[in-house]
């Protein structure tokens, strides 16, 4: 019998995902400057989209004009591995 995958998060490409990365990772608040290189590196979409661990699903919302919207569903079978990845992931980001 095959494991259950774990929902992680969802949301939509307009509004993000319902998530705060640095507390999904157990990391320590950052400043303002670390903060801002991870954002500018990237949406937190494609950061979960960067790791092997996270199966990634986006079903694209109706065609209308400035409404249109992709819908995001994040899950994983190896929840730890998954942190673990991104905060690697976070880590480098912060350290180049």
């Amino acid at each position: 019998m095959s494991k259950k995958p774990t929902l992680v998060c969802s949301g939509s490409a307009m509004n993000g995902l319902d998530i705060n990365l640095v507390e999904f990772c157990d990391l320590a608040p950052f400043s303002d400057k670390d903060h801002d290189k991870v954002c500018d590196y990237a949406t937190d979409i494609v950061h979960f989209e960067e790791c092997s661990k996270a199966d990634c699903y986006a079903v694209e919302g109706e065609d209308i004009p400035r409404f249109s919207d992709t819908y995001y569903t994040i899950e994983t079978d190896d929840l730890a591995g998954l942190k673990r990845e991104m905060r690697e992931l976070i880590i480098s980001i912060i350290e180049e």
